[in-house]
């Protein structure tokens, strides 16, 4: 194995090139000065997940230290790129998932007479048609605290047995919340979520879910959370929001989150297929299905 201080900038440079679209998103903001925690923030993804992805840019690279790996990409002449060049093909050529496309557009348009929910759809739609990547997420949550007026909202990515949920994107008051958290399923409302596909109580959450020591610490009042599932129906997360006052009675929410959940597992699914992407740019054996990292 050739030494990473004897690494010419022409081989390390066509060594950048066999990076994935990840690992390449990953490199840049090392170059940056990110740290891992900080990148996971910034990718909307777990530290785990990130350490990962470091672990395969040393070996691919041949380095073993970050500062090497620093020093080399400079003396090379490799700069910081906003885009990912060598992207998937098959990723760069399936369409960026909208509120109006396809089979969300249908849903939506039974809405039409419904004023208010129509009116926050839209709403939504022109908050985050520009959106893309792993900043949909934090975009997202900031979008629902605004158009719904409601005090917290987020995103959570689970475990493939149903146990744990990570919390991608959260923010309160409309403002995105910089830490990612890990929470135990049971007992709380996203656990009722999930088992139904989507779940609301207008009112008197915490006497639900007494065990829930967030909701009683937050005096949170009311819920909304929505499955969010790809298209083999696997359950890659939730989308949810919650207030200290009560909700509207009708469920118009729900409906809400329901219509845009499409678009959102679509974005998931994306950010989960490129943690997968590992040497081949394929996910390998160990790395698909239940045994994904979060």
């Amino acid at each position: 194995m050739t030494h990473e201080n004897t690494i010419t900038g022409d081989e390390l440079l066509k060594r950048i090139r066999s990076l994935t679209s990840r690992e390449t998103e990953v490199l840049n903001l090392i170059l940056k000065g990110l740290s891992n925690d900080q990148i996971a923030l910034s990718l909307f993804r777990s530290p785990k997940t990130v350490d990962k992805h470091c672990q395969r840019i040393y070996r691919k690279l041949d380095v073993h230290r970050r500062v090497n790996l620093v020093r080399l990409c400079l003396e090379s002449g490799y700069q910081y790129s906003a885009s990912a060049p060598h992207a998937s093909m098959a990723l760069e050529a399936k369409p960026e998932p909208t509120l109006s496309s396809g089979d969300s557009y249908q849903l939506i348009d039974r809405l039409v007479q419904k004023g208010r929910a129509w009116d926050r759809l839209t709403e939504l739609e022109r908050l985050l048609e520009s959106v893309t990547g792993p900043g949909y997420f934090g975009e997202l949550v900031c979008a629902f605290s605004k158009v719904f007026d409601v005090k917290y909202a987020g995103i959570s990515e689970i475990r493939p047995d149903d146990t744990c949920g990570v919390v991608l994107a959260y923010s309160i008051d409309g403002k995105l919340v910089p830490e990612m958290e890990e929470y135990t399923i049971a007992g709380t409302p996203c656990q009722n979520a999930l088992r139904d596909g989507r779940y609301t109580v207008a009112s008197g959450v915490c006497d639900i879910f007494p065990s829930d020591e967030y909701l009683m610490q937050e005096s949170i009042d009311s819920y909304t959370g929505v499955r969010l599932d790809d298209r083999m129906l696997n359950t890659l997360g939730l989308i949810w929001i919650a207030d200290v006052k009560p909700m509207p009675v009708e469920g118009m929410f729900l409906e809400v989150l329901s219509l845009i959940a499409p678009a959102v597992a679509s974005e998931l699914a994306v950010q989960v297929v490129l943690d997968q992407c590992g040497d081949t740019g394929l996910p390998s054996d160990s790395e698909s299905g239940s045994e994904r990292n979060l």
